[in-house]
């Protein structure tokens, strides 16, 4: 596969479901909005330190990316990634569920995250919680390719779940409904035609220290800035 084309597939399958998000969050923002509070949300007390895991997620999207070598099956990703967009869609248009969030006083780092999250994260997309199932289905497409390296990702999803919720970013049941809606659009675009088995073949471990790489320079620019601006 041609590196414009790959480049070509990921930007469909991040880039322009994100921008969607952004609009109809944005969009929907003025209007009036649900609760999904549930007595597992009150177990779980706010805590800045889970942005980290929280912030994770956002590059570990990139993944499959780094793992999928067959053109057909990273075109499946993007298909999967774009009906879980379409299913949410409605929901987030015609029901939109929001989460009170924390008064962030503090000048810290994690603070300092979190404010920016908030500031670009629409306060009305909360259900489902796409933090969740984009997670997900990485994880689970990734595992196609690669047991180990799939394992691990899918691994990452419960922290990266109870991440959205102690940093009051959304409900318990939010993250339950990103899963169900991963696990549903794998199966409806991953088994509904089978692939030859070449289309198994992964590309180099070491590749997924591009988007660890990318996580941990994100990181330190934000601790740059923030270090600055407390001088």
């Amino acid at each position: 596969m041609e590196h414009q084309e790959r480049l070509l597939i990921s930007t469909a399958a991040i880039g322009t479901p994100l921008a969607a998000y952004l609009v109809i969050g944005n969009f929907t923002a003025a209007g009036n909005t649900y609760s999904l509070a549930t007595s597992l949300d009150t177990l779980i007390p706010f805590s800045l330190g889970w942005v980290l895991p929280y912030i994770y997620m956002y590059v570990s999207s990139v993944a499959p990316v780094c793992a999928i070598k067959d053109r057909r099956l990273l075109i499946r990703w993007a298909a999967a990634v774009a009906l879980m967009y379409v299913v949410a869609t409605p929901i987030w248009v015609f029901y939109p569920v929001s989460v009170p969030r924390a008064a962030l006083l503090g000048d810290d780092y994690y603070s300092y995250l979190l404010t920016i999250i908030q500031t670009l994260d629409p306060p009305t997309n909360c259900f489902p919680s796409m933090h969740v199932a984009v997670a997900t289905l990485g994880g689970l497409v990734v595992r196609r390719v690669d047991k180990i390296v799939g394992s691990i990702l899918l691994a990452t999803v419960l922290p990266i779940w109870y991440s959205t919720v102690a940093v009051q970013q959304h409900w318990v049941i939010d993250g339950a409904a990103g899963l169900l809606l991963a696990f549903g659009s794998y199966l409806v675009i991953y088994k509904w035609a089978d692939l030859p088995s070449a289309s198994s073949m992964r590309l180099p471990r070491v590749l997924h220290l591009a988007w660890l790489a990318l996580l941990g320079g994100a990181l330190l620019a934000l601790w740059t800035m923030w270090a600055l601006g407390t001088q």
